[in-house]
């Protein structure tokens, strides 16, 4: 999808010059080398249709880069600007887990990641949905917070987990929910979103919600046994990974919090 207007600082061409911003970042190619990952190597994206809750997927058997999915979404000030930067702090953060290694973090790095991963849902949800127009989750305020306080919008939810997969290097989930249940025509008050990437051994999830559907994705714990709460920062540091990893077959309802 090619759009003219920047979703995050709202300037349109010809006043700015529109970019492709990689939804997968690059570096993860770096991050999941050949010694990581064996011979074989395989990427998977599912579409979740808003409107019907029917699912497709999409994979690339031998990808030679994983960094597939570019949309045509944030001017170039963006991306090489504070886009940029962000995407810089979170390989600082994930690269080790990436490939398995334990790592801690503290509580501005939870924001961070947050940040990071709800960056990556606003772009996405900008992009191809279906053939049909999109009704974004996200307002034009939620994308103008983000931009300016580096921070995610109100009532963001976000975890990490770990992944044991055979094949599977990436996984790109992007689901919304509607109020009610799949309607034709939803608006964006209706709309709840859910963004789950897996990459390596690491998985990264967001859930923002502005009606509070069904009481939103964290209703346990802080840190189950096979998930940490990164956003709301809890105020000491955490460490990953969690005491269970998810599987091939756990992450499918891990990616659909709601279960539905």
């Amino acid at each position: 999808m090619t759009s003219s207007r920047c979703v995050f600082c709202q300037r349109s061409e010809p006043e700015v010059q529109m970019t492709d911003e990689d939804v997968i970042s690059k570096w993860f190619d770096k991050a999941l080398t050949p010694e990581i990952l064996g011979p074989g190597r395989s990427a998977k994206r599912t579409y979740i249709n808003k409107f019907d809750g029917s699912t497709r997927n999409k994979r690339w058997p031998s990808p030679q880069k994983l960094s597939v999915v570019k949309i045509k979404a944030v001017c170039q000030a963006c991306n090489n600007g504070w886009m940029s930067r962000l995407d810089a702090r979170a390989k600082s953060i994930l690269s080790p887990a990436i490939s398995g290694r334990g790592i801690t973090i503290d509580p501005e790095q939870q924001i961070a990641l947050a940040t990071w991963i709800t960056m990556k849902s606003m772009v996405l949800e900008s992009g191809p949905a279906w053939g049909v127009e999109a009704v974004p989750s996200f307002s034009i305020v939620d994308r103008e917070v983000l931009m300016s306080q580096l921070a995610p919008p109100a009532r963001t939810q976000a975890r990490i987990a770990a992944i044991q997969t055979e094949g599977y290097p990436v996984r790109l989930y992007h689901r919304t929910y509607v109020r009610g249940g799949p309607k034709s025509a939803p608006q964006s008050d209706e709309l709840a979103i859910c963004v789950t990437m897996t990459v390596g051994c690491l998985v990264v999830q967001t859930f923002v919600d502005p009606q509070e559907i069904n009481g939103g994705l964290l209703r346990g714990p802080v840190a189950a046994r096979n998930y940490i709460q990164i956003f709301p920062p809890v105020r000491e540091s955490i460490s990953w990974p969690p005491a269970v990893a998810l599987t091939d077959e756990s992450i499918e309802e891990f990616a659909n919090p709601l279960g539905v």
